[in-house]
């Protein structure tokens, strides 16, 4: 193996290494830059670290990195496609003599010749023409290094002020260049250096970006297409449309909105009036969330047995339906109303393939525990769950536990009824957010088979985040995971042609409330001539804040405290089944009570034959 020996005060350039040492080719560079300013910035006071990581080498502890960050500390907000960069260090364009740093570096690298480059030119890239200008251009317009580290080293010390391992791997990129120079600093020798080279955190965003901006592109411009009456919901959804439905409770049929909340109306409308109607419990509650299961692709059927309900005074319900058996009459009310006016159905939202029925009064109430349980651990655990890879994780097991006990309840489905429920209260307002893409589903499998991508976790998270983000910044409005899989599946709809929207609609009634998110909190937009948003009310978290418990109302924060709820999340079924719903949660004395004004002004006409209904069923029931 040869070795090579490199002295004091010569030049080299091989295969391997070019080093200037000689005086006439090291001045006039050396010369440019203020060394003392370097050693100042690269000596200040920094953040004392409280813990060290295990894979931490030894080096010197005087040095200031700049310039573009490693792959673990990356961001989205302002990249045009929503593809995460690595970040900059602030510090990059702050001090100016950094800044000189990179542009003395850089020309150096303009106007020598490598023998080791093998005539490539250094740090340019045919294949990405705009790296420049996307990442080095941003700390000059003469710079095309992508990080630097100032450093001040003793002369006897081993310890390297370099490491490669978040060096580019781009052979065209592979170059680092330093630069030192010997000074006395309080009387003592010292190295100050400056060495800089490209990141392979911009090489991995780059190669990210490839993979999948063709399909950002195609969304982006698919979304930009549609009409802005499908892209929010607003009280505009009740104006217009197409009065459909049986004589007498007739609704408004829109084209399915990219914002699921649009579908969700006339469920959060009816069940925040029954609530307040019949001042629920927080297990009743979760009782009727269990009712939408039952027909679950269309609202219409569950705004009939809600204004059954309505129409009925509370003391005139027979006390057999209170508790779990509630929402087992709602749920017996859709079906029925299902099964005798079906032909009547203004429109659903999806396709279910199986035949609605409902389950034994003995398995509607072991279901209704287990969810009455998760909801309550949920809200102990994760109320202010921030982390978004944890949020994933525990909405996903979530999700299986919520509907493990409920026939044809898919992946579709549960992802629906988690958002009511965490908008009316019965889960974090953060779960509203939030939700499970399958690689599986027909839209999604469309989508990675045409633009080649890997069928895999990491993968669905890549597009639903730079979706998410991309529209954001593109369009101005906040966009959810939620909408942004449902704007995948409207696209997929529209490239392939589809007939769906001919068949699938959103349905609204004249006369009801309108429910929009902010943030964490929720507007209520009363129907009025006035469309100003001083006529709204705008509420924090949830709809319901306060449950009855006992002879008192509580929040689920103190209910839990209460019962000395677990704060381990979702349960298992073993501790589901172990579990029993306390009497003073489920039968409290006091009425829960919506804290706000509602307003209920849907046209309805046929009370008669509603309450005929509501009579039968429950003869049914009770015998």
């Amino acid at each position: 193996m040869p070795v090579y020996l490199y002295m004091r005060g010569k030049d080299y350039n091989n295969h391997f290494m070019t080093v200037r040492n000689s005086a006439e080719m090291v001045k006039p560079i050396v010369d440019q830059l203020d060394w003392m300013e370097v050693h100042r910035v690269a000596t200040r006071q920094k953040k004392t670290l409280t813990t060290k990581s295990s894979i931490e080498k030894k080096r010197q502890a005087n040095f200031e990195d700049t310039g573009f960050c490693s792959s673990v500390c990356v961001t989205r907000e302002g990249t045009l496609d929503g593809i995460a960069e690595p970040r900059i260090e602030p510090v990059t364009t702050q001090i100016a003599e950094v800044v000189k740093g990179y542009v003395v570096l850089s020309k150096f690298l303009s106007k020598t010749r490598f023998k080791w480059s093998t005539g490539r030119q250094l740090y340019k890239d045919p294949e990405v023409p705009d790296r420049q200008q996307r990442f080095a251009g941003r700390i000059h317009r003469d710079n095309v290094l992508e990080c630097m580290r100032l450093s001040v080293t003793d002369l006897q010390s081993k310890c390297a002020c370099h490491r490669d391992e978040h060096n580019s791997v781009n052979p065209a990129f592979s170059a680092v260049i330093g630069m030192s120079v010997v000074r006395v600093v309080k009387g003592k020798e010292v190295r100050i250096a400056i060495n800089a080279q490209a990141r392979k955190s911009i090489d991995d965003c780059l190669s990210r970006s490839q993979l999948y901006r063709p399909m950002m592109t195609m969304v982006l411009e698919e979304y930009s297409k549609m009409p802005d009456s499908w892209k929010v919901v607003s009280k505009k959804l009740l104006l217009g449309g197409v009065g459909a439905g049986m004589q007498g409770f007739r609704c408004v049929k829109n084209l399915c909105n990219m914002d699921p909340m649009s579908y969700y109306q006339p469920f959060l409308h009816y069940s925040l009036l029954l609530v307040n109607h019949y001042g629920l419990s927080f297990p009743e509650t979760v009782g009727l969330m269990s009712a939408i299961e039952v027909v679950p692709n269309t609202s219409y059927f569950f705004s009939l047995a809600a204004e059954a309900l309505l129409a009925t005074h509370p003391k005139a319900l027979h006390g057999c339906h209170r508790g779990f058996a509630f929402g087992y009459l709602v749920a017996r009310l859709v079906l029925h109303f299902w099964r005798i006016r079906s032909e009547k159905c203004p429109g659903v939202r999806f396709n279910i393939y199986w035949e609605p029925e409902m389950p034994t009064g003995a398995e509607w109430e072991a279901r209704c525990t287990l969810k009455t349980l998760a909801c309550l651990r949920f809200h102990a655990a994760f109320h202010s769950l921030v982390d978004k890879k944890k949020r994933a994780t525990q909405y996903k097991k979530l999700r299986k536990h919520f509907c493990s006990t409920t026939a044809n309840a898919d992946l579709l489905i549960t992802n629906h009824v988690l958002c009511i429920c965490s908008c009316i209260g019965l889960l974090p307002a953060w779960v509203r957010g939030e939700i499970e893409v399958s690689s599986s589903s027909r839209y999604m499998k469309w989508f990675l088979e045409k633009f080649h991508l890997p069928s895999n976790a990491e993968t669905l998270e890549q597009i639903t985040e730079n979706l998410r983000h991309a529209l954001t910044r593109r369009f101005g409005i906040p966009f959810t995971r939620r909408i942004i899989e449902n704007v995948l599946c409207k696209v997929y709809r529209n490239r392939i042609e589809s007939t769906s929207d001919q068949r699938f609609c959103d349905l609204a009634f004249w006369g009801q409330m309108i429910f929009t998110c902010e943030g964490d909190g929720l507007r209520i937009s009363l129907p009025s001539k006035s469309n100003r948003e001083a006529d709204d009310t705008l509420v924090e978290d949830f709809l319901v804040k306060k449950w009855s418990f006992g002879n008192t109302i509580l929040s689920v924060e103190d209910i839990n405290g209460k019962l000395g709820m677990s704060e381990k999340g979702v349960p298992t079924p073993k501790e589901a089944s172990n579990w029993s719903v306390p009497y003073a949660l489920i039968f409290g004395r006091a009425q829960t009570k919506v804290g706000f004004d509602l307003n209920h002004k849907v046209e309805m006409t046929c009370t008669g034959f509603l309450l005929h209904n509501l009579q039968n069923i429950s003869k049914e029931l009770r015998y």
